[in-house]
């Protein structure tokens, strides 16, 4: 009861209990409303239980080649998971409809092993356990790294908010298999700060089964070991060894795969909703949508030969940017993967706290936090019901009647990994060009 006592302990539970009631109601919201309009099934009567997810064609795909042979990227088993999926499937109904295509590199089989036994429904209860428990660890370690003025208890409460943003919820919900991506990208950040460099060879090795996610990490780290091949050559070559270890073992079931995979990618590009990059979600011109992706990709892969400390904030900052690049520049712009921009929210929370902030900076980062968090959190979906609410009272039937107005908060949700790679850039090269030294503390 002490806590109770004095208006400060008082204030300060009322504070803590509302805190709370925003993050259940968030969450609670953002899986009744995803769970409705992610997808909508055809033939809802005919469609398999439970098969409503991202990661029920990765699994049937990589158990019929693994027990049966079969080709994973085959009209047949692309059929199979239409089927399961939407209970039909008509080319020329519904526009814009995900084929449910394999669609992966075939080594995704290999994280997927432990899953392959099993029936479905026990195959998708740990899924979604897998996908809690990892977003729950790395959320909680890349606050940590990247937000090392946050006091702890603001970390969790961060995280815990996270957690209930679109993000990281429809990921949850769809069971998205980018999971192993952020596995293997935070477990591979987490072994080079413990000098673990084999180790980390082979997080990064897994985290390349989704290859447009990682390639910016990949790429830069083997800049980044060119600058002393020595000391670093262990995180590559474990790297390799662990690629080409698992590309010969899928290839022992289906040799051809790695043809058979670039033919479903073009065909997984031009058919499926949404499988662009932000930069082409909001440059509709080619050439200066390709000027402004070779910026991103000559800017992001520069700033890795600055680096010389695994440990400082910087080289976080980095990794983290790295991460946030791959969604401007390669086709991952469906909003699940935006839980890969996450740090580098985490790298502006922090610019907040630092005792070296300026006004301006903290201007800066405050307008970019309440923006991505009116893109992804359920603020949105309730304005969304206030023209139905408002007509309901019959204030006036058609004074709401264009919904269109009110379906910008979702298209704000596609500027913010543009927006924090900006602002993220902004303060790294800062700090930077203030310390002279790269590996010292992040902060401006």
């Amino acid at each position: 009861m002490a806590l109770f006592k004095g208006k400060k302990g008082f204030f300060q539970i009322v504070g803590y209990v509302l805190l709370a009631s925003v993050i259940a109601v968030n969450l609670g919201l953002s899986f009744r409303s995803l769970k409705r309009s992610h997808y909508s099934p055809i033939n809802p009567t005919k469609t398999e239980p439970g098969a409503f997810t991202d990661f029920y064609p990765r699994w049937y795909g990589s158990r019929e080649m693994i027990f049966h042979g079969k080709n994973p990227y085959s009209a047949e088993l692309t059929l199979q998971n239409q089927r399961a999926f939407y209970g039909a499937f008509d080319p020329d109904d519904g526009a814009g409809r995900d084929p449910m295509g394999f669609a992966y590199p075939a080594t995704v089989a290999v994280p997927l092993l432990p899953f392959l036994p099993m029936s479905y429904r026990v195959a998708m209860a740990f899924m979604g356990l897998l996908c809690i428990g990892v977003y729950s660890w790395g959320l909680l370690k890349w606050s940590e790294w990247c937000s090392p003025h946050l006091p702890v208890k603001w970390r969790v409460i961060i995280t815990a908010l996270s957690m209930g943003l679109q993000p990281a919820v429809s990921s949850i919900l769809l069971l998205q298999p980018s999971v192993f991506a952020f596995l293997g990208l935070t477990a591979g950040f987490y072994c080079l700060r413990r000098g673990k460099l084999t180790a980390a060879g082979l997080c990064l090795a897994l985290a390349a089964t989704k290859p447009q996610l990682a390639v910016f990490v990949v790429v830069g780290l083997h800049l980044y070991a060119g600058f002393d091949w020595k000391k670093y050559r262990k995180v590559i070559v474990s790297f390799w060894a662990m690629t080409v270890g698992m590309t010969a073992f899928v290839c022992i079931f289906q040799p051809d795969w790695p043809l058979e995979w670039l033919r479903a990618l073009v065909q997984y590009k031009e058919e499926a909703f949404g499988a662009r990059s932000i930069v082409d979600l909001w440059v509709t011109n080619r050439p200066i949508a390709w000027l402004a992706k070779a910026g991103v990709i000559l800017v992001t892969l520069g700033l890795w030969r600055k680096q010389k400390d695994f440990n400082g904030t910087e080289f976080a900052s980095v990794y983290a940017l790295s991460m946030a690049a791959s969604l401007l520049v390669m086709p991952a712009g469906h909003i699940y993967n935006h839980v890969f921009i996450y740090p580098v929210w985490f790298l502006c929370a922090d610019q907040i706290t630092s005792s070296k902030r300026s006004l301006k900076s903290t201007a800066l980062v405050s307008f970019a936090v309440a923006l991505l968090f009116w893109g992804w959190s359920t603020v949105p979906l309730i304005l969304r019901n206030v023209p139905s609410l408002v007509n309901y009272l019959a204030l006036s039937p058609k004074i709401f009647e264009n919904y269109n107005a009110w379906a910008w908060p979702w298209r704000v949700a596609f500027i913010n990994p543009l927006l924090l790679y900006l602002v993220s850039l902004y303060f790294l090269i800062r700090a930077i060009k203030s310390s002279g030294t790269p590996g010292e503390n992040f902060t401006v």
